[in-house]
C-alpha cells in the first residue's frame, strides 16, 4: 500500500472534502451498523442525515449528491435572477 492510500481506523469521524464543503462520515451509535453524514463549510454545520446508509461509501456518494444537487439548484435560481442588458 502506499500511503495515499493507507486505510486508519480510529473514533474520529472520517473527513472528506467536496466542491469546498467538509464532509464528516459518521458510524451511527447503537451498533446500528448504518453510516450518516455531516456537511459543514466554515465551521457551520449546512446539512446532516440520519443514519440510512448501509456502507460509508454509500454515505459518502449521497454526501456529494446532496452538495452537487444544492449548487446546482442555487446556480439555477442565480441565472433567473440574471437580467439582460
Amino acid at each position: 500500500m502506499t500511503p495515499s492510500s493507507t486505510v486508519c481506523i480510529s473514533s474520529a469521524p472520517l473527513t472528506v472534502y467536496h466542491r469546498g464543503f467538509s464532509v464528516s462520515l459518521l458510524t451511527m451509535a447503537g451498533g446500528t451498523g448504518t453510516y450518516g453524514f455531516v456537511i459543514r463549510h466554515l465551521d457551520l454545520v449546512l446539512h446532516s442525515s440520519g443514519g440510512a446508509y448501509a456502507s460509508v461509501a454509500r454515505a459518502e456518494t449521497e454526501a456529494r449528491r446532496f452538495i452537487d444537487d444544492a449548487l446546482g439548484a442555487f446556480d439555477h435560481a442565480c441565472a433567473a435572477l440574471d437580467v439582460a442588458d
